[in-house]
Order: C-alpha cells, then structure tokens, then sequence
C-alpha cells in the first residue's frame, strides 16, 4: 500500500464513520481495484449497517460482500506469501510479555503463544478448508492488483492479507452468531482466531517483543497501521472470551480460548494511540461500551466518547452510545439528547433512526409516562423490520396499555411477545415469562404493577421515586413471590442510597422465603449477589465469597448472564483489595 491508498482508504473509513453513507460508496468505488483493503472496508460497512438495521436482507447483502472481499484479498495474497513465509523463519523470538508486569495487583492470564492450543483443535465440522488456499468458494475472477516490487513491500501486503482474512472470518462469525447460527458462527470465530494469532507472531518477531504498543522496524511499510488491527482483533477476542456467558461456555471450550481481560484492555488502547491508528475509532467505542457496562465506570466511558466525538462530529454511534451510558447513570434527560442527536446523525440510515426512537420510547416507560412511550414503541413495532427488541417492546406496550386501563390492547400486546422470542437473549426471555403470567392471570393484580412500576424507576436511579411505589406494594402484597420482589427491589434501592444495614436485612428476608417462591426465583441469585457486595464493601472478603458462591450455584433464571459478569466483577474488585488495592466503596448498578 502505497501513501495515496492509505490517505484514500483514511478518506474512505471517515466517510463510512461519519454516517456519509452514499458519499462514501461513491467514493470507494474506483479504488477497489487498487488495494484489497478496499474490498474488506466496502464488506465491513455493511456488515456494520447490518448490524444496525438486524434485517435479514441486510445480513445477506453483508455475507455477499464478505465472500468478495475474500477473494479480492486471497488474489492478492498468493504472489506475497512465499516472501512472508521466508521473513517470518528468518526472525528471532520475541521477547515475552506478561500483563501481570504492568500492573501486581491485576489478575492475569499469560498470553504466551504457546499456551494457545488452537492448531491442535479437532477438525472442523462442516467440511470447510480451514488453510489459507480456498478463502472463498465464488469462481468469479478476482481483480489482478499491483504486486510491490521490494521485498518487505511483498512482506507488508501478505501480513495485511491475513489480517484482512482474519476480519473477514470475524464479520462472518458476528453475523452468523446474530441469527442464532451458533456451531457455523463459532467455526468462523475460530479461523478469525488462528489468523489474528498467526499475525500477531509474525508482528511480535518483527518488533522484537509482545508487548502492546512497542514499535516495529523502520524497514517495515505501514508496520503502525497493521500492528493497530492486529491489536484491535486480538482484544476483542481476549476480552469477548472472558465475559462471555455461561450457556455459551460449551463453544468456547470447543475452540480453546483464554480470557485475558487486562491485556485486551491494553490492546484495545495501544490501537488506539498508534500513528496511523485505522482502527482507533471502532477501539474507542469498544473501551467506552467496555468501561461503562462492565466496569460500571461511568465517567471514562464519556471521557471516551467524548474525545471520539470530536474527531467523527456526525457519527451517530457515538451519541447513541452516550445514550445508554447516561441511563445506566440515570440521567435519563441526557440520554434524550444524546439518543436526538443520533437521530439526526443517522439521516442516511432510516431503519436505524427508528431503532434509536425505540429507545426515547424506553426513556420514558422508565419514568412512568406511559402515554409518550406508547406512541414510540408502537411505531417501532410497526414499522421496524428486526427482530431485535421485538419482544420486549411487545411486552412494554403491553405493561404501558395496562398501567393506563386499556386492558383488551394490553393483552393483544402481551401475546405478540411469544412470537418474537429470541433462545438466550435475557430481555427476550424476561418478556415472555412476564406475557405468560399476565395471560395466565388476565393481568397483573395491584401489587404486581407497583413492583414493575418501581422496577421501572429503579432502571432510572430513582431510588426514592421506585421506594415509593414500593411502599404501595407493600400495603397490599399477600403472595411470597410479590414480597421477594419489593425485598429485593427494596434493598437494591437502599444499597444505592448507601443505607447498607437495611439494605442487607431486605436481602436476607428473600432468603428466608428461598424454599417458597414459585415465579420470581431471580431474586434470590440477585439478593445473593447483593449481600456479597455489601460484605465486599464492609471488607469481609471471605463472607463476601460465601454469598457469591451460592449466587453462582443458581441456573436458568432471569438477567442471569448480566448476574454472572456482576459476581466476576466483585470477585475482581476483591482480589485486587487483598492485594493491597483499592475496595469498594458503593454498589454498582443492579
């Protein structure tokens, strides 16, 4: 790649990032035939419009694209790869790295690259060719790019093919996992894998050493700009393994990853900061998404989203993203204008514009004004093409027509849940069991809608406000599974207003009526999860634990994924605490 193509592949990506959608596919289009990175930019952004948009016909147009950048990419590829073979045997060892060396009081893993095990995996299991001759199956003919002359020119193109190989089995892995393909889509996360490792061996030797960031050789063509994408594809697959849940354990065992959480977060920054940092964007969006949903640290994700914003003004991921990181904070008027402003960003992207009015719609069920939040939530149900938030909004329209006394369109919207229910998609399945019991009961009874109501508010970090409609439910509630759930919203709430002793006996009352709940069992998990937080905080690791413990013995219950990263997260914060680090001092959100 010669400087003219990196400046226009840059013109390009900025184009795409900044929502110039036609402008950018206009511009793309005499370059295709120039450099393979083109081919690979055109595939991933719409791989990305899919994404937005969930459309089936979306994902097909994506997966096109995909399989001609594969082949793009493979005719490029073969002329060079004899020169990169001969430079990767003639390179020392790297000079080994160990997160733990950053940092004595963060938990590791070695990412050691002879730890990893993958090229003794068993065979792959739909006949595929897991080598580099056959990327793609098309018998079209690809475009005959102009080969460089120099050898490290040979040495940079083949290292960029394989890298652009490994994103191209990652958008492939992403989009087959998104329509539920779940074996095919692993099978695809695994090549991304072995190609995103085998660049970074190559990488490692040419610098000299594995750390994240070091430099590469002057001699090197781009050597910053291809060093960045092998960061960026290493942390999402070292982090991405280490929170994912327990019901898709079984695939990650089949590919043999480790999870290496810190060093992806060293990844993720070293993409970030590099020279030519192509993947800086996408890495900045990852950290705040990162920081704000697992690391409840909500002031560096908007740091973070605020230093991209002004580099990509008009990208409307940015402040959609801000949207939900100013509601998981509460201040559900920011997330407003945030979620407006991506509106208007996305302009040239209508499904997406509607997706983002779903969520003004969620605003404001989470402040109980149900009138507003019908108008937009039917009108996604409407008019949205996806199925993603389907059930839940069928099941926030039903919930919205009852608190309002329309109880005939309530229950038309209750039953519309069961269709749209995706396996494994926590919200999805919260919905139904909710749809199942107000079928089932002809409604919700007096108590039932406090407790959501206040669910509802304690969403929004209206601690006082979701007491309130607590204090209701408590004046009528006669069921067990009614008292577990205002107990368990009762000490949440409590615990955020950092009055912990009370807190904690709301917690305990769950666990004394553990053996007679027959629907809302999640809150006794979550009760559990509560406690040991609240012993974390008191600095009794060793109590702490014991209630951590039986939370993880519970299965098959509501949120039970976001449950299970919140118990690592505490697990964290308490070993870093007996290493000498900082502890706790609040809960994190619930």
């Amino acid at each position: 790649m010669d400087p003219e193509q990196y400046d226009a592949l840059e013109r390009a990506f900025s184009l795409f990032w900044n929502m110039r959608i036609r402008e950018g596919e206009e511009f793309i289009q005499p370059h295709l035939s120039t450099h393979p990175a083109f081919a690979g930019l055109q595939a991933e952004v719409y791989v990305v419009l899919a994404m937005l948009s969930e459309r089936k016909e979306d994902f097909a147009r994506a997966t096109k694209w995909i399989a001609n950048a594969k082949k793009e990419i493979e005719s490029a590829y073969r002329p060079c790869r004899s020169a990169l073979k001969a430079y990767q045997s003639a390179q020392p060892a790297p000079k080994p790295f160990r997160a733990a060396e950053v940092s004595a009081t963060e938990r590791v893993v070695d990412r050691r690259v002879d730890d990893v095990k993958l090229e003794s995996s068993e065979g792959d299991t739909d006949g595929s060719d897991d080598g580099e001759e056959s990327l793609s199956a098309s018998s079209s003919s690809p475009t005959t790019f102009s080969i460089p002359a120099t050898k490290m020119g040979k040495v940079a193109l083949a290292l960029f093919c394989k890298i652009l190989q490994a994103e191209c089995f990652l958008w492939d892995a992403v989009i087959k996992m998104k329509l539920q393909k779940y074996v095919k889509g692993a099978y695809d996360f695994r090549l991304a894998w072995k190609r995103y490792h085998e660049c970074g061996v190559i990488r490692d030797a040419a610098r000299g050493d594995e750390k994240p960031g070091v430099e590469g050789p002057d001699d090197f063509p781009f050597f910053d700009m291809l060093s960045s994408r092998i960061d960026f594809g290493l942390a999402v697959f070292h982090f991405t393994v280490s929170v994912v849940p327990r019901h898709f354990q079984w695939l990650v065992e089949g590919v043999g990853f480790k999870a290496d959480r810190e060093l992806s977060l060293m990844e993720f920054d070293s993409c970030r900061f590099s020279t030519r940092a192509y993947r800086a964007p996408l890495a900045g969006l990852m950290l705040s998404w990162i920081n704000a949903f697992f690391f409840f640290e909500i002031k560096k994700a908007e740091r973070l989203l605020g230093q991209e914003t002004e580099k990509f003004p008009t990208c409307a991921l940015y402040p959609y993203t801000m949207g939900y990181v100013h509601r998981k904070k509460g201040k559900i008027a920011d997330s407003d204008a945030a979620f407006m402003a991506a509106v208007d960003a996305a302009e040239q992207l209508p499904t997406f514009r509607i997706r983002i009015e779903y969520e003004l719609g969620y605003n404001n069920t989470l402040q109980l004004r149900w009138e507003p939040a019908i108008e937009l939530l039917e009108r996604y149900f409407t008019e949205s093409k996806a199925e993603m938030f389907m059930a839940y909004c069928a099941f926030q329209l039903g919930l919205a027509y009852e608190m309002v006394g329309n109880r005939k369109k309530a229950t038309m919207y209750m039953k519309k849940v069961l269709p749209h229910v995706r396996k494994n998609h926590a919200y999805d399945e919260y919905a139904q069991r909710k749809a199942k019991q107000f079928v089932k009961f002809g409604g919700f009874n007096e108590p039932h809608r406090y407790n959501l109501c206040a669910t509802m508010l304690h969403e929004a970090c209206l601690f006082e406000e979701a007491i309130e409609w607590l204090r209701k439910a408590e004046s009528v509630m006669t069921l067990v599974d009614e008292k577990v759930c205002f107990h368990y919203l009762m000490g949440s709430c409590l615990a955020h207003q950092k009055k912990y002793d009370e807190a904690a006996e709301n917690y305990l009352v769950v666990l004394e009526y553990e053996k007679r709940i027959t629907d809302e069992v999640q809150t006794v998990p979550w009760s559990l999860c509560g406690l040991g937080e609240l012993r974390s905080i008191a600095k009794d690791p060793a109590e702490a634990r014991l209630y951590l413990n039986r939370a993880k013995a519970y299965k098959n219950y509501d949120f039970e994924s976001f449950l299970g990263w919140r118990v690592r997260k505490i697990e964290d914060d308490l070993a870093r605490m007996e290493a000498g680090g900082p502890n706790p001092t609040t809960p994190g959100r619930q």
